[in-house]
């Protein structure tokens, strides 16, 4: 019984107190705010945000400017030589190399390169060193760059076929045919090399190749 007024005790002073640190005024206020109604949520239509240079999505028009003359001429490149008859069977590729191709004794390799890759004339003579057998004086060197023969395709690309079947006259010595394609961005060299003998049956072959990659039809 003690135990049970105790606690009656205890809650009256609580009252008591209460009612006696918080003024009237300020219960009744809390009773009012709380009572008084939410107001509506404001949705707010902001513009769609626009992607940053970094993140836009690609269109087709920038898909456009892609450089596909350099992709159409390293196609062109593989095509004629794994498509368009004869047809030579593809081989693991030489180092540098996008393609290389054989038939029989002869071997066709397929390079790209930035830019003009040192240029014509240096490309010229740095191949003549590969065909060691063949000695040549300057003028004689001279006499041969003046020979390339040049081929005509599109106004933006220069092409040049240096033929080294024409310096020597040993049948089984080992010589090529080789083409500088320039489209003002990249080079792409195609070399033609094997026996003298075989590479001169496919001298035309060599060359029509060449034509239906810069002009882009089939011969």
């Amino acid at each position: 019984m003690i135990r049970v007024y105790s606690n009656i005790l205890f809650l009256a002073l609580t009252c008591v107190f209460v009612n006696g640190c918080v003024p009237q005024d300020d219960i009744q206020r809390y009773v009012e705010i709380s009572n008084r109604p939410k107001p509506p949520v404001q949705i707010c239509n902001l513009p769609p945000r626009k992607p940053s240079s970094k993140t836009a999505a690609v269109k087709d028009t920038d898909i456009l400017n892609v450089d596909v003359d350099q992709i159409s001429l390293q196609e062109q490149s593989l095509k004629a030589w794994g498509e368009i008859k004869p047809i030579w069977q593809p081989t693991a590729l030489a180092a540098m190399s996008f393609g290389t191709f054989v038939s029989d004794n002869v071997i066709v390799t397929l390079t790209s390169l930035p830019g003009e890759a040192g240029g014509v004339e240096a490309n010229v003579l740095r191949w003549l060193q590969q065909l060691s057998h063949l000695k040549l004086f300057d003028t004689q060197k001279n006499d041969f760059i003046q020979s390339l023969r040049k081929v005509e395709g599109k106004p933006s690309i220069t092409t040049t076929i240096a033929d080294y079947t024409q310096l020597s006259e040993d049948e089984d010595s080992d010589s090529m045919i080789a083409a500088i394609i320039f489209d003002g961005q990249k080079s792409i060299f195609i070399k033609m090399k094997g026996p003298l003998k075989e590479l001169r049956s496919f001298r035309d072959v060599f060359i029509g190749k060449v034509q239906y990659i810069i002009q882009g039809e089939e011969l």
